[in-house]
């Protein structure tokens, strides 16, 4: 059965490891700008995610061009409902068919905006995300820097990954919760504020740029207050700049009838600089990923080595104590195996065996008793010199039997005390007496064979 578990477990183990899909990212939009003549190849290539929820990217096959070949424009939404987490109205409806509609991340969940482009014709919703959508608002409209909720440390940045103090003077506050002018000035490699005021610090040995991957930073809401400055310092960490896999909390219960994809803020620049030069088309498709997630495997391969090696270790102690326990349990049960049938002379005797034995001793008199033999008189000479030949013999039987019983008793008594082993004393011979027809020393010998034969059968 044990062999069966296994069994049964390294299949559901490898199914489940070729039923995965590979690593996001895992589709592939391919640009092309107006300027670039050349449609045989596309101007830029970037990777994104897709969602959950809505039909399924063709493998290799462009997407959600109809004819499968022909790129579709790229469009923003409408500038009154930038973030398009608004209904559109009935009249801009079907305004933008067979397009790709790229919409910047935050507002609302990602299902609602691509449920809105939907409903504005749109044939796939590209999604990219902002630094603007890493802060959020208490209320519906913030006046001030209290209404903001400020990204969270390990899930949207990391300190560790770069770290700098920037004066409130060089950054923008006019718009909250944030202000998207201070995308310029905490991005990029050349005029990130991050990086220059972390280069700056003499404790920082490793630069900006080499330990912040996303080269972007957010503010912590840690701010402070220099009074030779008179000014606030804001602390700014390192963003992560991640692929989000775009699922369905099932809260929104609007039905998606068009593919979707995410795209990274860095990634999500790149398109938006494209159309800053010009127009731009693209092709969405699925990316090419291996049957098997070989990732998935090692990983699997180490956890099972872990749990295995941990589970080696946490049980040594108790196998070891477990075989001391096994060893100390056989020892005992030989010995009582051995204590089932003690030798005699080993064997100490309680109260019980003490009357035991003076039963057998009672019995030694009447087995005397039962062994003489009468003989019919023939006179009453006779008989008289039998009666008191008979009466003799039974009192020197018994005054043999009481000196048999007292001498063993001793005995027993002086063995326990030296702890010695037993030895029975055959009953005393009385030379005086003989019954009538029979043998003395043959009637001695019956007594000490029954009463020895009967404490050994007792002890």
């Amino acid at each position: 059965s044990m062999r069966s578990d296994k069994v049964i477990y390294w299949v559901v183990l490898s199914l489940a490891i070729l039923s995965c899909d590979a690593v996001i990212p895992d589709a592939v939009i391919d640009l092309f700008s107006s300027f670039n003549t050349d449609l045989s190849a596309p101007t830029l290539s970037v990777f994104a995610s897709t969602a959950l929820y809505g039909p399924r990217l063709h493998f290799h096959n462009p997407a959600p061009a109809v004819d499968g070949s022909n790129p579709m424009p790229i469009i923003l939404p409408p500038d009154d409902n930038a973030l398009l987490c608004n209904e559109p109205s009935s009249n801009a409806t079907s305004s933008l068919s067979d397009s790709i509609l790229l919409i910047p991340k935050g507002g609302c969940t990602y299902k609602r905006k691509v449920y809105h482009a939907e409903l504005l014709g749109a044939q796939h919703a590209i999604i990219h995300a902002t630094l603007a959508s890493e802060y959020n608002s208490l209320v519906e409209n913030p006046l001030s820097q209290s209404d903001t909720t400020y990204p969270i440390r390990r899930v949207d940045y990391e300190c560790e990954n770069g770290k700098s103090y920037i004066p409130e003077t060089q950054l923008k506050f006019d718009i909250f919760p944030y202000d998207p002018a201070n995308d310029d000035l905490l991005s990029g490699r050349d005029n990130n504020l991050c990086a220059i005021y972390h280069n700056l610090k003499p404790s920082n040995e490793k630069r900006f740029e080499n330990t912040c991957q996303s080269q972007r930073c957010v503010f912590t809401g840690n701010k402070t207050y220099v009074f030779k400055d008179n000014v606030f310092w804001w602390e700014s960490c390192c963003a992560w700049d991640l692929y989000s896999v775009m699922g369905d909390n099932g809260l929104d219960k609007s039905e998606v009838n068009i593919s979707s994809s995410f795209l990274t803020m860095e990634e999500g620049d790149k398109v938006l600089q494209l159309l800053k030069d010009g127009s731009v088309t693209a092709i969405v498709f699925a990316r090419w990923y291996p049957p098997v997630n070989f990732s998935s495997v090692l990983v699997s391969l180490i956890a099972i080595l872990t749990i295995w090696i941990a589970s080696r270790v946490s049980t040594l102690e108790y196998n070891n104590v477990r075989m001391k326990l096994e060893a100390v349990d056989i020892s005992e049960d030989e010995n009582a195996g051995d204590s089932e049938n003690p030798p005699v002379d080993n064997v100490a005797i309680d109260n019980n065996g003490r009357n035991e034995i003076e039963d057998a001793s009672s019995n030694a008199a009447d087995v005397a008793n039962n062994a003489v033999v009468e003989e019919q008189p023939n006179s009453t000479n006779d008989e008289h010199q039998r009666d008191a030949t008979s009466e003799n013999f039974l009192s020197n039987a018994e005054e043999s039997s009481e000196r048999s019983r007292d001498g063993v008793l001793d005995e027993i008594h002086e063995r326990e005390e030296e702890n010695a082993p037993l030895q029975v004393a055959a009953p005393p011979q009385n030379n005086n007496v003989a019954p009538l027809g029979m043998d003395r020393n043959f009637d001695e010998e019956i007594v000490q064979e029954r009463e020895i034969d009967f404490l050994r059968d007792r002890l």
